[in-house]
């Protein structure tokens, strides 16, 4: 304990020390450090859980506009390294938005005169509504020189090759290209719609907790399961929370930063203790998230992780079992679990701007993982699939990205033919049209039902929940704990 409380000493003089340009630094009367800026508070805390445990610290940034938090986590104070590191997360986010609360977008075309009046209209219709987006124009050479911070990058279908060498100048902003239908026609109100729904489909991590879902009466656990969801956005991630306690939602929320690493999870249950859960005398922790799972180890190419024991750290930490799952096989047995009308479904994940995506398949009530968990990485084809260009380049159209997800659910309508796929996939949100793309490589009679899907993170907590309780009844029965089994009730 005493090698802890000087630990925490030596981290408050460190914060301290730190410099944040626009924000004032200074500590409370209770010990913990307040940075005081324009738009936006930041805060360190620090909680003594007592018993002899590291203290907890807790990191948050507030929106003085809404008191949204967009950057919010717990950890031990048990690694002065580790706790500079986040800090100086923190402290990047907190400069980042230290001037204005305000979305910042830029224009770019190849001269700058036409988005110069287009970016007029998009910013008076956003003042008219309320939306709070600041809108400039500049020449592709400018944009890509410029050194203002922004937060969405919008390109001319002229310059839309130029993205690549745009998302390396602007590393902060969403990317994306402006649909020539909506720029030609100087569409104002469409651009405005484009904008929205891509910070939408880009930040999911920015937004609140989902409201809990009525949970179907063979999803009840007659005890203590936590479930967590890796959310990955473009500008930020998040791990969402559920404690369930005899079916009833006992506590959520979230933990917010802009960079993504396993080590958040083993934070994030440090401040669940803080807000009075007892992890040790959990019955499970369910975690869904990306990337392959291979027993307790996690490998997430596109962020250099290869075979982290995200599973062993926690269980060695807790005493208490721990489940790992793939996102997208967690979204699929939760979309599964509050539906009758499909014994067989898919579900569709892919990100705009990303060309590869996941596939979650339950086949007659069961989840389908094939060897190492292996089903549904689609990313593994970006180079070999049949399309008109570069994967990576098609997922920043909205036609590009309608061909993609084609091909993708192709795949899978040859491979498992379920009765229903449910995508996740914005732009793509016209099942008609992308039903049309289908039908020159399919006869429509093959074809299953295509359907917008419901919330990626609320059916991955359920679906979380659903493969926990399925395990923790296998384990009560005496049988082994292989893959194939039932989701609960539903089979």
């Amino acid at each position: 304990m005493a090698r802890d409380r000087t630990l925490v000493e030596v981290f408050r003089r460190w914060i301290m020390a730190q410099v944040v340009a626009g924000y004032q630094t200074a500590e409370t009367h209770d010990g913990h450090v307040r940075l005081e800026g324009e738009a936006h508070v930041g805060e360190v805390n620090f909680y003594d859980l007592g018993g002899g445990s590291p203290e907890v610290v807790e990191m948050r940034i507030t929106r003085r506009s809404d008191d949204q938090h967009v950057f919010f986590l717990h950890f031990m104070m048990d690694d002065l390294m580790r706790a500079q590191e986040l800090f100086g997360e923190m402290a990047d986010a907190l400069h980042e938005r230290a001037s204005d609360h305000r979305t910042r977008v830029l224009l770019s075309c190849t001269c700058g005169i036409t988005t110069t009046m287009f970016a007029s209209k998009m910013g008076e219709l956003s003042e008219t509504l309320g939306l709070g987006y600041e809108v400039q124009a500049k020449p592709l050479d400018g944009a890509l020189r410029a050194s203002d911070a922004f937060d969405v990058v919008m390109l001319a279908p002229q310059v839309a090759h130029e993205r690549n060498r745009m998302a390396e100048a602007h590393p902060h902003a969403v990317v994306f290209e402006i649909p020539a239908r909506i720029f030609g026609s100087y569409d104002a109100a469409g651009a405005v719609r484009l904008l929205a729904n891509a910070l939408d489909g880009h930040n999911r991590a920015e937004g609140g907790s989902a409201d809990p879902t009525e949970l179907p009466s063979d999803l009840v656990w007659p005890g203590r399961i936590m479930v967590v969801a890796a959310v990955l956005g473009a500008r930020q991630s998040s791990f969402e929370y559920r404690v369930f306690d005899n079916g009833e939602t006992v506590l959520q929320g979230r933990s917010t930063k802009r960079s993504f690493d396993f080590r958040d999870i083993e934070d994030l249950l440090a401040g669940v203790r803080l807000q009075g859960v007892d992890v040790g005398r959990l019955d499970a922790i369910g975690i869904a998230v990306p990337g392959i799972i291979d027993e307790d180890a996690v490998s997430l190419l596109m962020s250099g992780v290869f075979d982290y024991d995200l599973g062993g750290h926690v269980q060695q930490a807790y005493g208490v079992p721990v489940f790992l799952d793939n996102d997208a096989n967690a979204a699929a047995v939760g979309c599964y679990s509050t539906q009758r009308r499909y014994g067989s479904i898919s579900y569709h994940r892919e990100s705009f701007g990303h060309g590869g995506g996941g596939q979650g398949v339950v086949i007659d009530g069961r989840l389908h993982r094939g060897r190492k968990n292996f089903v549904g990485e689609l990313n593994h084809l970006t180079d070999v699939i049949k399309v008109s260009g570069r994967p990576a380049d098609l997922a920043w159209t909205e036609d590009g990205m309608y061909e993609l997800v084609s091909r993708w659910v192709l795949i899978n309508v040859v491979q498992n033919a379920p009765d229903a796929i449910y995508v996740d996939a914005w732009p793509v949100t016209d099942m008609e049209r992308l039903r049309g793309e289908l039908t020159p490589f399919v006869d429509e009679r093959y074809l299953p039902d295509l359907l917008p899907a419901p919330d990626f993170t609320e059916c991955t907590l359920l679906g979380e929940l659903a493969l926990c309780i399925q395990r923790l009844q296998r384990r009560n029965q005496g049988s082994s704990p292989g893959s194939r089994g039932t989701v609960p009730g539903l089979a």
